[in-house]
């Protein structure tokens, strides 16, 4: 199965439930046909969809999410071009259909926000969609980060949301740590940083910001985070062991 070299493919996962693809209405079996022998359900296929490409177009780390309609939303990292931009995508599961939604730089600045020589190179977190119906996703960056001195990168992150299905976007907040993973589908949003392992939460609501440091040790951080109906969220982290060089996770 050949991709571009832009890592130009996303693999869907089709389940065909019926004769012509769709599910079959459910009817009372008759005697005989609880007597014939079950036929094996047709087996998923898997089909390669291609991606537009565009400068520096490198991979697809974690930066995937779906929203109530079921289109699929995914972000394609971009480097090591000069001020490198991820880009965003939708795709239309129906007609296979790939959307661009633009990219991380021209969107800092079309709201003035951007600075020279600024790449924002990944969208690595989750795509969440939160209570608002409105999708929340971080772009990073990593030059000049170093995680055994802590580090930060040098443009650090930025939140942001998106507005289906026009796909506006709209920025919440800049960070100076990596935003590397997002969470939440109810009022507020929470977004993990490296190094240090910092948590922001973000209020769809008010727009209020709060944050916390989860105090992870050796620059560690969980690139997944949860959050439950509550908005409470769950945290990953190593801290020290009672015996030297034995981590423990928690």
């Amino acid at each position: 199965m050949k991709c571009s070299p832009a890592l130009a493919c996303v693999f869907a996962l089709h389940a065909f439930l019926g004769a012509e693809g769709t599910a079959a209405e459910t009817v009372a079996p008759s005697a005989a046909a609880q007597a014939a022998p079950r036929q094996a359900p047709a087996p998923p296929r898997v089909v390669p969809i291609a991606i537009p490409e565009f400068t520096g177009a490198k991979a697809i780390f974690g930066a995937t999410g779906r929203d109530r309609r079921g289109h699929v939303w995914f972000g394609v990292c971009a480097y090591p071009e000069k001020d490198p931009s991820a880009r965003l995508f939708e795709l239309v599961p129906g007609s296979g259909k790939v959307i661009d939604r633009g990219d991380v730089v021209s969107q800092l600045k079309a709201c003035g926000l951007h600075r020279p020589g600024e790449g924002q190179a990944k969208i690595h977190s989750r795509i969440v969609q939160a209570a608002d119906g409105c999708l929340y996703f971080a772009s990073m960056d990593e030059q000049g980060e170093d995680q055994g001195t802590g580090k930060l990168p040098v443009w650090g992150s930025h939140l942001w949301r998106l507005r289906p299905p026009e796909g506006k976007w709209e920025h919440l907040m800049a960070a100076p740590e990596g935003l590397i993973a997002v969470a939440g589908t109810g009022r507020r949003i929470y977004a993990l940083g490296y190094f240090g392992c910092k948590l922001y939460q973000y209020d769809c609501a008010t727009g209020r910001r709060r944050s916390v440091d989860v105090e992870a040790i050796g620059g560690h951080v969980s690139r997944n985070i949860l959050s439950d109906r509550r908005d409470h969220v769950y945290v990953p982290r190593v801290r020290r062991g009672e015996r030297p060089r034995t981590p423990v996770a928690e």
